[in-house]
């Protein structure tokens, strides 16, 4: 997976809430010290970006690819496209598509969300 922004994603969402790694770590079932590797080297298992975005409410593609200090958290949530349940979903029918050009549609139906998402963030 590419690192994206989700070091310092966690670490701005993490104090935006105003929570310790300690905490932060108690709501997705894990420790500090797994929270302050996330939040500095370790690149956080697909499980643990998922727990992340379904507990705080985020869209987890939005989560790795945009700097949520710069867009902020609050701008995140209203910007999601359809919320975590059914990213996951559109993920499964991607991965699961019977053949390419079925892949193909999802893909392209997955990026007009998410350029319709980003429009929607960057405009005045």
């Amino acid at each position: 997976m590419n690192q994206g922004y989700v070091h310092g994603n966690i670490r701005c969402l993490r104090k935006s809430m105003g929570l310790t790694q300690a905490e932060f770590g108690a709501a997705i079932k894990v420790n500090r010290a797994v929270i302050n590797k996330y939040e500095h080297m370790q690149v956080p298992p697909i499980g643990a970006i998922l727990a992340i975005c379904q507990h705080f409410k985020l869209d987890a593609h939005l989560f790795c690819t945009l700097d949520l200090s710069v867009l902020g958290i609050e701008a995140a949530k209203a910007a999601q496209p359809n919320g975590v349940e059914p990213w996951l979903d559109e993920q499964l029918a991607l991965y699961t598509a019977a053949n390419e050009q079925e892949r193909l549609l999802l893909y392209k139906k997955q990026c007009l969300d998410y350029w319709a998402v980003l429009k929607k963030v960057t405009q005045p």
